[in-house]
């Protein structure tokens, strides 16, 4: 008979050789820096061409926490005798509120739905109050939670919210340090440097928001891996507004480390507002300055081209002010085009803030506070926190002050400003398009195909 143990991960011994073949089948990815490698011409050396998510010895298997369901349904299926048992850690909390959390129909739905799983993924659009279905989650299974994230920006926000609602102590583990309370705090990369054995029953459950940027690269990948396979807790969850968890390829990692999906909401579901997506005409006129050798063009030196022109700007500008009425936040992939539009709305004595990854904690909530009351009506920004940083319900004005090709970045940070809120009327998206230069025309199109997709 087939033995299956299950904790931090799962060891499977007694393996019929067709179970062996499905594992080895399913639990490989391909790797990323390989493909990169084969494709530049460069040296391949000791760079493997797949990642391997098991482990083996002469008697048994080692596989992923996240694998069970598609264990014991290979098992059924085939008919193989087996017999599973669970040793996940349970370590239960009192949780005090300070505040009802008041979720809508459709939160309502998804939470029910995933506590009846002890693990697994939440898929819900970007402004459909994830970290509140998560913080919920947390509320009904009364257990020592650890909240893992990928950036400390996500982090500090997810910890505010925490603290708004509850009473329970807030711990964190970033930056090198550790305090460890009622519910944790912690950065994928702060956490996999430490000795995640002292901690592996510390915990009863694991939340990892926006759990699909966890695997960025392989390194992060197996920073992920080796995290959630190092803990034993009783549950596991990942929440996500996007996933395109494809096999063989390390989109599939937190499916695996984490569990299936087990609820999606769909936006058809959800009270949004809908942002009207508008093209505003640029004429940057093209230049060499971005082309190869071979005259083909090299996408970096394009954006920052487009990022630094002066005329470019003033003309985006124009715009802004216009929009002065309106609470707007302004996106581009360049820091130094944010600093840029900074000095020109300074000059026209327009109140404003800089929200970026180095950008200060005491400055990061005077500007979260400023804008969410009103008394700022700008708020600059990049792609990568908007992805997942920025939560300002009161935003209904968007600005792509430079052009992005990302499907999930698109998706993400319309979402920031179609979020229902009082005395809100209406959202809009501005992209700024230089039709001039067909690579960015065409950029566009595929920008607007991304959100007429959208469910």
């Amino acid at each position: 008979m087939t033995t299956v143990k299950v904790a931090n991960k799962i060891i499977v011994n007694n393996i019929p050789k067709d179970l062996k073949d499905f594992i080895k089948e399913e639990l490989y990815v391909d790797n990323p820096e390989y493909i990169n490698r084969v494709k530049l011409k460069k040296w391949i050396g000791n760079t493997p061409k797949h990642i391997l998510l098991y482990e083996t010895d002469k008697e048994r298997i080692i596989l992923p926490y996240g694998f069970i369901d598609r264990l014991e349904r290979f098992l059924s299926v085939n008919d193989i005798k087996f017999h599973i048992e669970k040793e996940n850690n349970s370590v239960p909390i009192k949780i005090t509120e300070k505040k009802p959390l008041s979720l809508y129909n459709y939160q309502e739905k998804a939470v029910n739905e995933m506590m009846k799983y002890n693990n697994g993924i939440l898929v819900s659009p970007a402004g459909s109050g994830k970290t509140r279905m998560a913080m919920e989650m947390i509320s009904r299974r009364g257990e020592k939670t650890l909240w893992l994230t990928n950036n400390l920006s996500l982090l500090r926000q997810s910890k505010r919210v925490f603290e708004t609602f509850f009473g329970n102590r807030a711990g964190e583990i970033s930056g090198g340090k550790i305090n460890i309370q009622d519910v944790t705090f912690a950065t994928v990369q702060t956490l996999s440097k430490v000795n995640l054995n002292d901690y592996r029953n510390t915990f009863g459950m694991i939340i990892v928001d926006e759990v699909h940027r966890v695997v960025g690269g392989p390194t992060k990948a197996m920073q992920f891996y080796k995290i959630l396979s190092s803990l034993n807790t009783k549950y596991k969850y990942g929440v996500t507004a996007t996933l395109f968890a494809k096999k063989n390829d390390m989109s599939v990692v937190p499916v695996y480390t984490v569990g299936e999906v087990r609820h999606t909401v769909l936006r058809k579901e959800i009270e949004i507002m809908t942002a009207k997506h508008i093209m505003y005409a640029l004429y940057t006129p093209p230049s060499e300055i971005y082309l190869n050798s071979d005259r083909t063009i090299d996408y970096n030196k394009l954006i920052n081209y487009l990022a630094t022109d002066i005329n470019r700007n003033v003309d985006i500008l124009v715009n802004l002010l216009n929009c002065e009425h309106r609470h707007n936040l302004v996106l581009s992939n360049r820091n130094k085009q944010l600093e840029i539009l900074s000095d020109m709305l300074e000059s026209y004595n327009i109140k404003h803030h800089i929200l970026i990854g180095p950008t200060k904690e005491a400055d990061r909530d005077k500007a979260t506070k400023d804008f969410t009351s009103g008394k700022v009506r700008f708020l600059l920004s990049n792609y990568q926190l908007a992805k997942e940083g920025l939560d300002f319900p009161i935003a209904d004005t968007l600005h792509f002050v430079s052009p992005m090709r990302d499907k999930k970045t698109i998706i993400q940070s319309a979402g920031r400003v179609e979020r229902i809120y009082e005395g809100k009327t209406d959202s809009l998206i501005y992209d700024y398009v230089d039709v001039n230069i067909g690579m960015i025309k065409n950029m566009y199109w595929d920008r607007r195909r991304s959100l007429n997709a959208r469910e």
